[in-house]
């Protein structure tokens, strides 16, 4: 596990728990569906629908989610073994296929992207080891080891 998911570690228990809270309240809060969509995935092992929130960007007409956990991420897991997944973005519904991404140029640029839209992010990939003052280059390496997720509608 990399050095800043392991700092990051102790609040696992309480991301399981905000998960449970936003997936009870995410059709009755509308303002939600601007950064949280819900990803419904196959379970591996059990092959029953297993949803989670997750933040979003919209890129080029496709989803784009980063696993935060990395590899350990149990959607991501999922998908692994079947890349067909359901999305909810506030009351629509959408099928759709995920593409894993591990290419660090390629995350990269998704991540300033993601950046642009929400700035406040790289205060949390500064916990994970990111630079105060970075340039592409430190991106880049940042990116290394991370994996996104890019979903296709249809």
């Amino acid at each position: 596990m990399k050095k800043g998911n392991q700092r990051l570690n102790w609040m696992r228990p309480v991301l399981r728990k905000m998960n449970h809270r936003m997936l009870s309240n995410y059709n009755s809060n509308p303002q939600m569906a601007k950064t949280i969509l819900l990803l419904t995935t196959r379970g591996r092992k059990s092959g029953q629908p297993r949803t989670t929130p997750l933040q979003y960007e919209l890129i080029d007409g496709k989803y784009v989610l980063a696993a935060g956990w990395g590899e350990k991420s149990d959607w991501l897991l999922n998908l692994r073994a079947d890349p067909q997944v359901e999305i909810q973005i506030g009351q629509e519904h959408y099928s759709g296929t995920a593409e894993i991404v591990e290419d660090p140029i390629s995350i990269a640029k998704m991540l300033e992207v993601k950046i642009k839209s929400k700035p406040f992010i790289t205060w949390v990939m500064r916990f994970e080891g990111l630079p105060l003052f970075y340039s592409r280059g430190d991106l880049e390496k940042f990116a290394s080891g991370k994996v996104m997720v890019v979903i296709r509608m249809g």
